[in-house]
């Protein structure tokens, strides 16, 4: 059995080391970027203002979900039912639509279903 000492790593390069270290993030952020710009290139529509107002509108859904789901996970009360009531209320949502029942109504029942 060989007992040699390790001297601990130098402070300096240890610092050094940490400040050039990239969260995992980052890699997620720069697929997302590269989608971006390729899009935007090869398609001349993609960077329409319509189509940009467009993918907002169809992602603050999901925003105000994540929304309140941060507020549930900081508190300690992780829910991984979120999700499935989502859906369950969109297509309690449709289903009355295509049958018949104004929106309001439709809108109000598919809450009461949430809830309960």
């Amino acid at each position: 059995m060989n007992s040699e000492a390790v001297a601990p790593p130098h402070p300096e390069k240890a610092s050094r080391r940490r400040a050039f270290r990239l969260p995992r993030e980052i890699g997620i952020l720069g697929a997302l970027v590269l989608m971006l710009l390729v899009l935007a290139i090869f398609i001349p529509q993609f960077r329409n203002l319509q189509n940009i107002a467009n993918i907002t509108t169809n992602f603050s859904f999901v925003g105000i979900v994540a929304m309140g789901m941060t507020c549930v996970i900081l508190t300690g009360g992780i829910d991984l039912s979120v999700g499935s009531v989502f859906g369950m209320t969109a297509v309690i949502v449709a289903y009355l639509l295509t049958h018949g029942v104004p929106a309001s109504l439709a809108i109000l029942l598919s809450l009461l279903a949430a809830c309960g």
